[in-house]
């Protein structure tokens, strides 16, 4: 994430992009060459009327949206996955601020991920036999999963078990997860399965990485070290 931010601000500082006389699609070349090999799926420059240019050639209104706004206040933005006004698919957008040559916030620079990409990496995080990772918004939606379609379903516990209490265990582990900002634990039922929640806040997102094991493993590794 971190690496992604660093390479759009890279790019935002790069003297012709930030120049008024340069032409857009002259800005949003430089842009597209500087990115070209790196795993951005789209990238492109907006005014501050919230126009993006991409380097795919569209322009789109992002005006409304909450990354554009705070880019134009002066920050670093990584999104939870949302559905792109490019070509409908689910993405993670990435917004650094542009500043013009007299240090005055002009635009924003933006890169787009294919969300799947977040869910292939914590695919690879695993505890033991039946552990897996997961990853919540700030909110307690699902925003990656090694179950893609529970991202695009935009699954979020904490809602669910207001008319399912069969979740309640685990909404109330995310909930404390995102009012603590730490690290923790609990123990909850999913699906006929008792299961381990490891948590640990993320500050630069709000996220909350998880780690989830069935209890008959972790019981089990006890039962071998007694």
């Amino acid at each position: 994430i971190e690496h992604r931010l660093t390479l759009l601000s890279t790019v935002s500082m790069d003297e012709k992009v930030r120049d008024a006389g340069t032409p857009m699609a002259e800005k949003v070349e430089i842009v597209k060459r500087k990115m070209g090999d790196t795993d951005f799926k789209t990238v492109g420059i907006t005014l501050e009327n919230g126009d993006l240019y991409l380097n795919n050639g569209k322009v789109i209104n992002v005006s409304d949206r909450d990354y554009f706004k705070k880019a134009l206040s002066g920050q670093r933005v990584v999104t939870e996955p949302l559905i792109s006004r490019d070509d409908g698919s689910i993405v993670v957008v990435y917004a650094v601020p542009l500043k013009d040559l007299s240090g005055r916030i002009s635009g924003a620079v933006i890169g787009t991920v294919d969300a799947k990409k977040l869910s292939d990496i914590i695919s690879d995080v695993k505890y033991g036999e039946t552990g897996y990772g997961m990853i919540f918004s700030g909110d307690g939606t699902i925003i990656a999963h090694k179950d893609f379609q529970r991202v695009q379903n935009r699954e979020n516990y904490i809602e669910m078990a207001k008319t399912k209490p069969e979740y309640a265990e685990l909404a109330g582990i995310i909930q404390r997860a995102v009012s603590e900002k730490s690290m923790g634990f609990g123990k909850y039922t999913f699906e006929g399965q008792k299961k381990y929640l490891g948590y640990c806040y993320m500050p630069d997102t709000g996220w909350i990485i998880g780690v989830n094991v069935l209890e008959s493993e972790i019981l089990g590794s006890v039962g071998i070290l007694r």
